[in-house]
């Protein structure tokens, strides 16, 4: 039978339209000639991969916008913190050495309420150590999760928490969902509507463990708190959980340890905050929780 002339053409045709393109891929991949310099603007590559394949397999708790934004932050050692803190794990952690105190002769036992987002629940049982540690009474926790200093601010919960528990000292932890929050007017209004609700009572913030740059919420949380009353946790390399959000319950021990130290060296804390000598210790206090999600609070 003799063979279609026709045919034999399409399958040239065909054989090309597949194989030139694998040839030049292949050639842009292997090749350090100056043909590829024109070729990587229609075909982005790095390390070997295609651009938009690394994007599709990036981190989906990630927010794209904050690539475009210019980073704001204190100081490089801050953006180099919070890019290692994403890549520890915790074998790798470094270890953060708790501070004993000498010079603090209060030995009255505080009455501690811990109140904030999703990351107060994880420091809630770290806490709970160190209280029992140094003859504080944990009286309540609650952690509303999603939330954020306009839930905080606006609703009546901090009150009506203030009135039951009636706590001594307040932990006060809130901003990991407002990282790339840029109506920061708007927040340092209500961050001073909270700050008012704790009147008188002896209290510390406690700013978000960072898992990327933020546009200014921490520095507007240490405004209104003050800068004795305010831990910057965002320079802080610790381990995280699976979300890559979260600090891993490691994580969560040294944050809490390094809270403590802050509060041993701060002379505006007369009480001690030494390290605990047992660990998971049956919390005696009130667990409460919340989703900002269903109840935003007012």
């Amino acid at each position: 039978m003799e063979e279609n002339p026709n045919s034999r053409l399409a399958i040239i045709k065909a054989a090309c339209i597949i194989g030139i393109p694998i040839l030049l891929l292949f050639a842009y991949n292997y090749s350090n000639s100056n043909f590829n310099i024109q070729f990587k603007k229609a075909f982005p590559m790095e390390n070997g991969q295609l651009v938009a394949l690394k994007k599709r397999n990036a981190n989906p708790m990630t927010n794209p916008n904050a690539l475009k934004r210019k980073k704001r932050a204190s100081g490089l050692s801050s953006a180099e913190a919070i890019k290692r803190s994403l890549e520890v794990t915790d074998k790798t952690a470094p270890e953060i050495k708790p501070i004993y105190a000498t010079d603090k002769l209060d030995t009255t036992g505080e009455r501690v309420l811990l109140i904030g987002d999703s990351e107060a629940g994880g420091l809630r049982y770290p806490l709970n150590d160190y209280c029992a540690k140094n003859g504080h009474r944990f009286v309540a926790s609650l952690e509303w999760n999603s939330s954020t200093i306009l839930n905080y601010g606006y609703s009546n919960k901090v009150e009506t928490l203030i009135e039951e528990y009636q706590p001594t000292f307040v932990i006060f932890v809130v901003g990991l969902n407002e990282l790339y929050a840029t109506d920061l007017t708007a927040r340092e209004k209500a961050a001073q509507k909270f700050r008012d609700k704790l009147g008188e009572i002896p209290f510390l913030w406690v700013g978000p463990a960072n898992f990327d740059e933020d546009n200014g919420i921490n520095d507007v949380f240490k405004k209104v708190a003050g800068e004795d009353r305010f831990f910057m946790s965002k320079e802080l390399v610790l381990p995280r959980g699976p979300d890559k959000r979260h600090p891993s319950m490691k994580g969560y021990k040294l944050w809490m340890t390094s809270i403590a130290n802050f509060i041993q060296t701060n002379p505006i804390y007369p009480f001690k905050f030494d390290p605990p000598d047992k660990t998971n210790i049956p919390m005696k206090g009130k667990v409460m929780s919340a989703n900002a999600a269903k109840d935003r609070g007012y």
